[in-house]
């Protein structure tokens, strides 16, 4: 069903006069490889979080909330962080081609301490 639809999205998009997602951009090898890394860090911080919480709760044997408590040094850098870095990005480079030292963004994050 979702291959239809995405078929049936991407043919419409080809004929409509103001498209929502210009498919020209899927040729832009910058935008294809950016979009890609950033989905498979998607898919595999959510994978981490839910096989973690299951983790502590099942086998660490702590209630949810404790669980919970564990997770949040994975996220309150990133809630701190991101519109500082957005800021930062903005202010400093007017183009992608002058930021090679984005790259970085793209290495693992050190292990969360759950040991107890």
């Amino acid at each position: 069903m979702c291959v239809l639809a995405a078929a049936g999205f991407l043919a419409r998009e080809q004929q409509a006069p103001a498209p929502v997602f210009p498919l020209d951009l899927l040729r832009h090898l910058p935008f294809v490889v950016s979009n890609g890394v950033a989905a498979a860090m998607n898919f595999v911080g959510i994978g981490a979080v839910f096989v973690l919480t299951l983790y502590l709760q099942d086998v660490r044997h702590r209630d949810a909330l404790a669980a919970g408590a564990m997770l949040l040094p994975l996220f309150v850098p990133l809630a701190v962080m991101a519109p500082l870095t957005g800021r930062i990005v903005a202010r400093t480079t007017t183009s992608a081609r002058s930021r090679p030292w984005s790259t970085p963004g793209t290495t693992p994050a050190p292990r969360p301490a759950c040991r107890t």
